[in-house]
């Protein structure tokens, strides 16, 4: 038909948006830049589902999560490398050996190796995880056993390496904790997004019963000892605010 222009050469506004080179980027040939992003899993926000019942039982075992997030653009991917060196460091695990590192199958896993995928991820997870009892736990199976149950709260496979340290303190003898790092890709290969309160808490709750289901619940004295280190603590931590208030803290 005369004056008809093939499909070809017709022109999309909503797609030449995403043709158009961004600031400072070179095209590659033919003057457009690759559509974004295709091909990648949708992300889905996982550990979102509502927290049910309270903190449990006031005799239950103890433990402490701490989770970090890090971006791996630019000089993260060689900040992980340092971290797993941190780890792996001599003197720093179990009976002061260097801690090996271990996935969910698998010990003596050579992290620097494995994390070696990971360099084009958007980010990664860094936890500390340590029970009170952890002197009186297998670490390793503990931890393989509480990332077992993070999968199947969060509804995916995951990736990680970890290993055991032990910094004795004054309530801890021993003070076994695990270093986990765990990669920032789901088993569809999105970004792993977990949800805040999961985070929070919910990682928190499942550290406990694990702990708790291995050792029982704690007798009257063990709770009455844990009450006593507990507001030991907080009376260190008021003494250290006052000392900084009064300029004592700088000396």
């Amino acid at each position: 038909m005369a004056g008809r222009v093939p499909l070809a050469r017709t022109r999309d506004g909503f797609i030449e948006r995403w043709l158009k080179p961004a600031p400072g980027t070179v095209p590659p040939t033919g003057g457009r830049a690759p559509l974004p992003g295709l091909g990648k899993p949708p992300t889905v926000r996982r550990g979102t589902a509502r927290l049910t019942g309270g903190p449990g039982s006031p005799y239950r075992r103890r433990a402490a999560v701490i989770v970090s997030f890090h971006r791996l653009r630019g000089a993260g991917y060689a900040k992980l490398h340092a971290h797993l060196r941190y780890v792996e460091r001599p003197g720093a695990g179990e009976r002061t050996a260097a801690a090996e590192l271990f996935s969910a199958g698998s010990d003596g896993v050579p992290g620097h190796e494995r994390v070696a995928a990971w360099r084009d991820d958007r980010h990664q997870f860094r936890v500390i995880l340590a029970p009170e009892d952890g002197h009186r736990l297998d670490m390793t199976a503990y931890t393989r056993a509480f990332m077992a149950e993070m999968e199947a709260a969060l509804g995916t496979r995951l990736e990680w390496v970890a290993g055991i340290h032990e910094k004795a303190d004054a309530a801890h003898p021993r003070n076994r904790h695990a270093h986990i790092v765990i990669r920032g890709v789901d088993d569809a290969g999105a970004d792993l997004v977990i949800g805040r309160e999961f985070i929070r808490h919910g990682m928190r709750r499942i550290a406990e019963e694990l702990a708790t289901r291995q050792l029982g619940q704690m007798s009257q004295r063990e709770l009455d000892a844990h009450l006593a280190r507990r507001a030991e603590r907080a009376g260190e931590r008021v003494r250290a605010a006052g000392r900084r208030g009064d300029g004592r803290g700088h000396d």
